[in-house]
């Protein structure tokens, strides 16, 4: 009889260490999964996992309620291993950061540490792409939606850091909540209409990878034709990393578009249809006059181009060695008259 008192007291004792509450710390609720037995449904509460009762109200979860592997930590006969029944915190060994919850009388690791696989030790935080992790949940307790791959805390899969945390990659052109989750695309927001896009003054390059800004006028910055095409028009180019119009073509001050050239005696409805395409004479040097294109007062036609009156350029196609060659028999015309006139005085 002795023996068999002994007996059902050890079978007890187990019965009631089995059955002991546990706390372990959680972030979310995924992370209660992976402990979690069938039944009953946990939930994260106030930073810890908690298990339902049959009125859906949170409470403290059973060794019943957890999976064996979680428990194992919880059976062994070495001191200070988290989760283990405790009065002091001595009780918990010399891991500095546990400590005795005297509260539910069990080891536990102190804020944002995390018990080991194993329930040795608690293992401490680490920030986004900190080295040294052994566990998600390292690298959950500094920033949401993070992970350990390989021993750093990245981003979870489908997710991209900015502004301190993790957000969730929303493509270009997709319904979004903050302008954080649209963050991959260099500039994008979400707009008011919550879709990822561009700002109004910025246009999406080619790789949709960045927002990039609009030109507003020729000579603007550009690394893409499309910066210059939203205001200026599809006659517009990127050239050299500047906005310009094609060749042959200027821009319309009226319209703030690149148009075609017209020539002299080209059709024209407005003065600024008339251009020469060229900087020093654009738009002053040619006016649309009954509906022809014509010299500007003050210009005058000389090869087919308008220069000021009086200071006569060299056109295009009369090269300067003609106006040499002028000079030239002028020069050699007046060496003869002064040789006629220098003999008849002898």
């Amino acid at each position: 009889m002795k023996y068999l008192f002994w007996a059902a007291s050890v079978i007890l004792l187990i019965d009631v260490s089995v059955s002991q509450e546990v706390e372990i710390s959680c972030k979310n609720v995924a992370d209660c999964s992976e402990v979690q037995n069938a039944s009953p449904q946990m939930v994260c509460d106030d930073g810890y996992c908690r298990c339902l009762d049959d009125q859906g109200t949170p409470q403290s979860c059973s060794t019943f309620s957890v999976n064996a592997t979680l428990l194992q930590p919880q059976r062994a006969a070495a001191a200070g291993l988290i989760g283990r029944s405790c009065s002091l915190d001595k009780d918990c060994g010399t891991d500095t950061n546990a400590f005795c919850n005297r509260t539910r009388k069990q080891c536990t690791c102190k804020i944002k540490y995390s018990a080991s696989l194993d329930g040795m030790n608690c293992l401490p935080p680490l920030a986004y792409q900190e080295s040294g992790c052994e566990i998600a949940k390292q690298c959950l307790s500094m920033v949401g939606n993070s992970t350990c791959v390989n021993g750093v805390c990245q981003c979870e899969e489908n997710y991209h850091y900015d502004s301190d945390s993790c957000w969730a990659k929303i493509g270009f052109g997709e319904a979004c909540n903050v302008t954080e989750e649209c963050g991959h695309v260099s500039n994008a927001v979400c707009d008011d209409q919550k879709w990822c896009s561009c700002p109004i003054d910025k246009v999406i390059d080619s790789n949709v990878s960045s927002c990039l800004p609009i030109a507003s006028k020729i000579e603007d910055d550009c690394i893409e034709a499309i910066q210059c095409t939203q205001l200026l028009g599809e006659l517009s180019a990127c050239s050299s990393n500047k906005c310009v119009c094609h060749p042959k073509h200027h821009l319309s001050p009226t319209t703030n578009k690149c148009v075609p050239n017209l020539e002299l005696g080209a059709e024209c409805h407005v003065d600024v249809d008339c251009s020469q395409g060229e900087k020093q004479n654009d738009i002053l040097a040619m006016r649309c006059h009954e509906h022809k294109c014509h010299c500007a007062d003050g210009y005058e036609s000389l090869g087919g181009k308008c220069f000021p009156a009086g200071r006569p350029k060299s056109p295009e196609g009369v090269g300067n060695s003609a106006i040499r060659q002028m000079t030239n028999a002028s020069t050699f015309s007046m060496i003869l008259v002064l040789s006629a006139i220098f003999s008849t005085k002898l």
